[in-house]
């Protein structure tokens, strides 16, 4: 519940929202810097591609492509907040599976873990 400095005015709050601003209260205590970014608010394709790590050109290949909307203002693109945390999700899924099936790969081909008789090397761990 938020209560106002005199006590008068209470607002009740969900449990989540609950959860978050604790969070952002722990942050604010460690001096840490929030940004509150509402989900329809439209990035340039640089802010966009810095805020995904990559080159400009590479984002802008990925909206062109069609891997993430984008729309234009005047005859520059936009990208909403939305679909950049949607991409962000979608491309951090399809990396932990690729990984997962490369070290399965590995691990079965007897690579990841070596025998001692493979040129007389010794496994790193056991």
């Amino acid at each position: 519940m938020l209560i106002d400095s005199e006590g008068k005015e209470k607002i009740e709050i969900p449990p989540a929202l609950y959860k978050h601003l604790v969070r952002v209260v722990q942050m604010m205590k460690e001096g840490r810097a929030i940004i509150m970014i509402p989900e329809d608010e439209a990035f340039t394709t640089q802010a966009s591609a810095n805020f995904l790590g990559m080159s400009r050109q590479t984002f802008v290949n990925l909206i062109e492509s069609g891997k993430i909307p984008f729309f234009t203002v005047g005859s520059h693109r936009r990208v909403l907040y939305k679909d950049l945390l949607e991409f962000r999700v979608r491309r951090d899924a399809e990396r932990r599976k690729a990984l997962g099936e490369l070290a399965k790969e590995v691990e079965e081909s007897g690579l990841y873990f070596p025998s001692q008789s493979q040129e007389g090397t010794e496994p790193l761990s056991k």
